[in-house]
């Protein structure tokens, strides 16, 4: 993810050179240091994954903000044009009308933030299935860290709770929810951000769930064509071409 901060800015100038949308917002954040990376790493506990270093060595946070004009939500005189950074967390109201968002969390934010009030176990003991395993519902609550908050009602958090890893799942439900994507990294989901223009749609696909010890991909309806696009995408990480494919053959796409 080198250049992930040269490919974000090159989608958004393409967004914006596209009349069949409107850019409400967008923003890169700078570069993060690697004093403030050192930082974060000894007040967490964990070295940050390669991939994870990666990103916010290009982008401290990234945001993106787009809708449709065919959107039945669309209103010329509201949605305008603009630039610049939105609030960092939950900017929307339930009825959250854009059709694309990205809105990546800094880095201090991701791995040192509160969440406390929104991602918990309440008041309830015992355990919680997650990814065809069982852990303590409270550790599992803490050991999920919220990084691409593009609504109020499902995010991308990065699951910390093996040896410090970040993995990225799916909390979904106003996190009630909390699903595996079947990607391996973090690496793969940015290539899956950049390759659909943070289509909010599009974060659907990214969800398998465990049942009986088997693996069972959600049922969505997604159109074939969005899938179709990412499948011819150069840069796809071989776990998130495997996600792809499968699911185009379940599909009879392929």
């Amino acid at each position: 993810m080198k250049d992930f901060a040269d490919r974000f800015l090159r989608m958004v100038e393409e967004l914006r050179r596209d009349d069949r949308l409107v850019v409400l917002a967008s923003h890169l954040g700078p570069p993060a240091t690697e004093a403030e990376i050192a930082s974060v790493e000894a007040r967490a506990g964990f070295v940050l994954d390669d991939s994870v270093r990666s990103l916010y060595r290009e982008a401290n946070g990234a945001q993106l903000s787009w809708i449709s004009r065919a959107n039945g939500s669309f209103d010329p005189d509201r949605h305008r044009s603009g630039t610049g950074p939105f609030d960092v967390f939950h900017p929307w109201h339930d009825d959250q009308p854009e059709d694309g968002v990205i809105n990546i969390l800094p880095l201090e934010k991701v791995f040192l933030g509160d969440f406390q009030d929104i991602v918990c176990a309440g008041d309830e003991d015992g355990d919680e299935d997650f990814d065809g395993r069982t852990f303590d519902r409270r550790s599992l609550r803490n050991a999920i860290r919220p990084f691409d908050a593009f609504s109020n009602y499902r995010n991308i958090a990065l699951f910390t709770g093996d040896a410090g890893t970040q993995v990225p799942v799916r909390a979904d439900d106003y996190w009630a929810c909390i699903d595996a994507t079947g990607l391996a990294g973090l690496g793969s989901y940015v290539e899956f951000l950049l390759a659909f223009r943070g289509r909010v749609a599009s974060r659907q696909l990214l969800v398998r769930r465990i049942v009986d010890g088997a693996e069972q991909e959600t049922a969505y309806p997604v159109p074939v064509e969005l899938w179709t696009s990412l499948a011819n995408t150069d840069v796809l990480a071989p776990d998130l071409r495997d996600v792809v494919e499968r699911a185009l053959a379940e599909r009879g796409a392929l």
